[in-house]
C-alpha cells in the first residue's frame, strides 16, 4: 500500500463520515476514488489560514506544534488543555518533509488537509505551518508566550534543550499527559492492517 493510496484512503473516509454520516458510503466512496484514478483532484473548502498580526492578539498567546495527523481524540486532548492555559491558540502543524525526517515516513494526511481540519476546531484561534528547524524560529515569528507539548518530551535531553532555549527568551513550556490509548501511529498501523485484509 502506497502513502498516496492511505492519504486518499483516510481523507476519502473522513469526507463521507463527515459529509454522508449514515447512507450511500460505498457510491461516495466509488465516485470520490474514480475522480483520483482519472487524475483529477480532490474539491475542498477554501483553506484560510488566520494569519492575524503579532499586534492583534492579545492576551496570553499559547503555540502547540504538532504533526495532526489522522486527527484523534488524543491530540483534542492536547489542544483542549493548552486552550485553558492561553487567551489565544496557535496550532503549528509540522510539515509532511519535517514529519518525514523526524519520523522517517510521511503523514498519511497532507500537510494542507491536516491544516484545514485544524482550522475547523473552534479550540484554535490561528492555524499555521510549521516547516521550520527549530521552535525558536516559530517563536521569533509568532511571539508566542508559551509552549505545550506531550509529557513524552518531559526530563529527556531533547526536552531539557527546549526548557533552556525558551527560558532564555521569557517563554513558557507546559507538558500534558500523553494519550496512551490513542495515538496517529497506532490509527495508523490498524488502517494498514485493514487495507491489507
Amino acid at each position: 500500500m502506497t502513502e498516496w493510496t492511505l492519504q486518499k484512503l483516510y481523507f476519502a473516509l473522513v469526507w463521507c463520515w463527515k459529509n454522508h454520516p449514515t447512507g450511500l458510503f460505498a457510491d461516495v466512496m466509488l465516485a470520490l476514488c474514480s475522480r483520483h484514478f482519472a487524475g483529477l483532484p480532490l474539491e475542498r473548502g477554501s483553506m484560510v489560514q488566520n494569519h492575524d498580526s503579532v499586534t492583534s492578539r492579545s492576551g496570553r498567546v499559547g503555540y502547540v506544534p504538532g504533526v495532526f495527523d489522522m486527527f484523534h481524540v488524543g491530540h483534542v486532548n492536547i489542544l483542549s488543555r493548552a486552550r485553558e492555559h492561553c487567551d489565544h491558540l496557535i496550532a503549528g502543524v509540522v510539515s509532511d518533509e519535517k514529519a518525514l525526517a523526524a519520523k522517517g515516513r510521511a503523514p498519511v494526511v497532507p500537510l494542507l488537509e491536516r491544516m484545514e481540519l485544524l482550522q475547523h476546531c473552534r479550540l484554535v484561534d490561528e492555524v499555521v505551518a510549521e516547516a521550520v528547524q527549530s521552535k525558536l524560529e516559530m517563536w521569533q515569528k509568532l511571539r508566542f508566550h508559551v509552549l505545550f507539548k506531550g509529557d513524552d518530551w518531559r526530563g529527556t535531553p531533547k526536552g531539557d534543550e527546549l526548557e533552556a532555549t525558551f527560558r532564555e527568551v521569557g517563554v513558557e513550556i507546559v507538558y500534558f499527559p500523553y494519550t496512551v490509548h490513542t495515538s496517529s501511529t497506532l490509527l495508523r498501523g490498524a488502517l494498514e492492517r485493514v487495507v491489507a485484509s
